[in-house]
């Protein structure tokens, strides 16, 4: 369940130094495969595969000063928004993410404020865990 997802992946930005690379929160661990692969439909496998290289191609887009929305992830509609983060910086593989704007409803909603840096991976596994995958 995603809610789960983020509150772990939340729960674990706690203790990352908020300029820390090396600290990145993680995509997932090579054990546990491809997510998309898992999926036991063909179809489904493709889904999985066209929304994981639609996310990579959008955190490609994203430039130091954007805006973009972590609740739901990636969602273009920013009025409906319910956790809004700045760009702070990034590199090809990771992403420093500022909450600037966060519904006190959102499981993202203890994290206000803060400024945390994700690897790509993670942030894609985020966006296929909330899509079902």
């Amino acid at each position: 369940m995603l809610v789960v997802a983020v509150a772990a992946t939340a729960a674990a930005c706690a203790t990352l130094a908020p300029d820390s690379r090396l600290n990145a929160v993680k995509g997932p661990a090579p054990e546990l495969g491809d997510r998309c692969a898992r999926a036991t439909d063909i179809l489904v496998q493709k889904g999985c595969q066209r929304d994981r290289d639609k996310a990579h191609a959008y955190l490609k887009t994203l430039n130091q000063g954007d805006q973009a929305c972590l609740d739901p992830m990636f969602n273009p509609d920013m009025t409906n928004c319910r956790a809004r983060v700045e760009v702070e910086d990034q590199d090809p593989t990771a992403i420093q993410i500022h909450l600037i704007d966060v519904d006190p409803n959102s499981s993202w909603a203890p994290k206000t404020g803060q400024k945390i840096w994700f690897e790509n991976t993670a942030l894609v596994d985020l966006y296929l865990q909330e899509k079902g995958f």
